[in-house]
């Protein structure tokens, strides 16, 4: 079975182009992709808060 499902979180945040260059570079290896974002908003470093 072969899955095009990418699941994105990241403390990356909204406000510069880390979000997009990332997607960039995953449609780069596969254009049929389906990119879902949960979250960008994770205190940066915080290991718990992004394991929760």
């Amino acid at each position: 079975m072969n899955n095009n499902l990418l699941v994105l979180q990241s403390d990356f945040g909204l406000v510069d182009g880390a979000v997009s260059a990332m997607i960039g570079v995953a449609l780069e290896e596969s254009q049929t992709l389906k990119i879902h974002h949960l979250t960008h908003d994770i205190t940066p470093y915080n290991i718990f808060e992004g394991s929760y």
